[in-house]
């Protein structure tokens, strides 16, 4: 049973533009979709490859409050997609890596998270990432 997600910043909650400074940051329905997701008793964190003073964009939008972990792979020593830098998310969301699923736009760093044993999904927008969610058995609405 999936009791967690993981979600990549830049290229998933945010989109590239924003983190560029180009536009204001996590889309509503991204924001509808994490809420949606805390809502029903999903443990949700970020790992990413960016500083930690890229989480402004998280926190313009009050996002900030729906994750239970953020890992910014620079204060942990390892990037996607070293498998460390899973295994250490894994460990702060309190989980194991087949009740989790890991969400990132980059190919590698997928392919890192189902080496690790969890269940990578390539986000492309976030109309496909609903519906392989709840393809998933992810309790959500379509």
């Amino acid at each position: 049973m999936i009791k967690a997600i993981i979600f990549d910043m830049v290229g998933v909650l945010v989109s590239t533009e924003s983190f560029l400074g180009k536009n204001s940051g996590i889309l509503r329905e991204d924001i509808n979709l994490i809420k949606e997701l805390k809502e029903n008793g999903y443990k949700l964190a970020i790992l990413t490859n960016c500083s930690r003073e890229s989480i402004e964009i998280i926190e313009r939008e009050s996002a900030k409050s729906f994750f239970d972990v953020i890992v910014f792979s620079g204060e942990i020593g390892f990037e996607k997609p070293q498998k460390e830098a899973y295994e250490i998310t894994l460990s702060r969301l309190g989980v194991h890596p087949k009740e989790t699923i890991f969400i990132d736009d980059l190919k590698r760093n997928v392919l890192g998270a189902n080496a690790v044993g969890m269940r990578g999904l390539l986000y492309k927008n976030n109309t496909d990432l609903r519906s392989s969610l709840f393809d998933l058995g992810i309790k959500i609405n379509k």
